[in-house]
């Protein structure tokens, strides 16, 4: 089974059943490790989620942050469609949404990009908080029933959605439990669980599920942001980030599944992010994005990038659950790979002829060489003959002087 993209990746040795055991290393290294391969924008979800709950104990900061529509629509605190996502309920909502949530975010910044993936959470929570705020307004006028935002619950909700609806059939684990069953079946699942035990979040999780629902079957294309709105959000605000290590450069698109391209694996499963073989999931390569200056390093590698080492990523463009045929792995993805090609004919056509040109010089020079040759031949064979001649005339002129 592939790793997920998401936290770290596992070392090669790191296979069950009797395979090559791991390096060793201390508890501390390893949670550097991990944490190192977080990118920025999952990096501030985890800080802010945190330092929300540990201020809650000081004072009851949270109730002020999640969303609830009585607050939304009669006291006109708008600001909770947006801050909801980092307002958790109780500690074990916050360790279970994190671990569960984050592995998924990690994959999808990694893909796209951060500033791409900044645009993406706060797009989907914010349609997803909405659609809650319009069901929570109906529930409480004619049931008076009130309902509450819980945190990363409803984008996890969200990313189950999309999974089911891209691959219905694929099996998994039902969270930790031994049990198998169809993703297709999963969202429904989960959301009658967490509803048993915390029926004021149910709202706030069906929103989810009809955003998911919107997502995958287009609606939200509209929200896409474009080109030239990424790199103004890029030039503008990202720039002053650029230089953190942890800053993913590239420009990506809204897709159901970020791309799984690069990025990072981690050794444990998560919600809403199915397994599998790597040989049968068909992955093929996709062609790199643009780099936005920045430090770092390339994804999936330790050698840092060409523009300073900015972390450069890559990412599949992907829409309606509908992917797009990618390019063989022999044809060049790129300008600069095509460029690099036409430069290397050039030389090679440049070698040729000069290689040609010194056939010709030397032929030419055997060439002189052998006339040469010919022409000392001649002059030998004159020479004789003039010695020859010679001799037969000091021959005749004795044969005279005796005669």
């Amino acid at each position: 089974m592939s790793n997920i993209t998401g936290f770290g990746r596992l070392g090669p040795g790191a296979r069950g059943g009797g395979g090559q055991p791991q390096e060793e290393g201390g508890c501390g290294e390893m949670i550097a490790k991990i944490w190192g391969g977080v990118p920025m924008f999952n990096r501030f979800i985890f800080w802010t989620s945190l330092i929300v709950y540990i201020a809650s104990f000081l004072y009851p900061v949270h109730l002020y942050l999640m969303n609830a529509s009585t607050f939304v629509y009669l006291r006109f605190q708008i600001w909770r469609v947006i801050t909801a996502p980092f307002a958790n309920l109780g500690l074990l909502m916050l360790l279970f949404g994190l671990l569960s949530y984050l592995p998924r975010g990690c994959q999808v910044e990694n893909a796209k990009g951060t500033s791409p993936f900044i645009l993406y959470f706060f797009t989907m929570s914010l349609v997803s908080m909405l659609i809650m705020t319009g069901l929570d307004a109906i529930a409480f006028l004619g049931f008076g029933f009130m309902s509450v935002s819980n945190g990363l619950w409803t984008m996890i909700l969200f990313d189950m959605t999309v999974d089911s609806l891209k691959d219905p059939d694929l099996e998994r684990n039902l969270c930790c439990f031994p049990i198998m069953i169809k993703a297709k079946y999963y969202p429904y699942i989960f959301l009658i669980l967490i509803s048993l035990f915390m029926p004021m979040v149910a709202l706030a999780l069906i929103s989810g599920y009809l955003t998911g629902v919107l997502y995958s079957y287009g609606y939200l294309d509209f929200l896409e942001p474009s080109t030239t709105c990424i790199n103004k959000f890029n030039n503008k605000i990202m720039k002053h980030f650029s230089h953190y290590p942890s800053f993913v450069s590239g420009q990506g698109v809204f897709s159901e599944n970020g791309g799984a391209s690069g990025g990072i694996g981690i050794p444990f499963p998560a919600p809403g992010i199915p397994q599998r073989d790597e040989e049968s999931s068909g992955s093929s390569p996709n062609a790199p994005a643009s780099a936005f200056a920045g430090n770092g390093v390339v994804v999936g590698s330790s050698q840092p990038s060409s523009n300073q080492g900015a972390r450069t990523n890559t990412y599949t463009v992907q829409q309606n659950i509908r992917e797009v045929p990618a390019a063989s792995p022999s044809a060049p993805n790129s300008e600069t790979q095509k460029s690099k090609i036409v430069q290397e004919h050039n030389a090679k056509v440049s070698q040729a002829e000069e290689h040609k040109k010194e056939e010709e010089v030397h032929s030419s020079e055997a060439t002189n060489s052998d006339n040469e040759d010919e022409a000392e031949d001649d002059m030998k064979e004159g020479s004789q003959e003039s010695q020859n001649s010679k001799n037969s005339k000091n021959e005749d002129d004795v044969l005279i002087d005796l005669s």
